[in-house]
């Protein structure tokens, strides 16, 4: 998908899309990247990450304030 895209849908669905290459490196496509848990907070990158690999469909986190 290209990148002006990906970077509409997050826009519309008004959500942070982050993507992980194999040595770390990530790509945001989306407009606030200093303040998005995603890029800052390596821990729920791994945890989401371990979470998706778990599942066979589609992976989506509930946190503690029902995000």
């Amino acid at each position: 998908m290209p990148r002006e895209l990906l970077h509409r849908f997050a826009a519309v669905v008004r959500t942070d899309i982050v993507y992980e290459n194999a040595d770390g490196e990530l790509t945001a496509y989306f407009d606030n990247v200093d303040v998005s848990p995603l890029m800052r907070d390596c821990a729920l990158r791994q945890s989401l990450c371990e979470g998706a690999a778990a599942h066979a469909c589609p992976y989506a986190l509930r946190d503690e304030f029902n995000a």
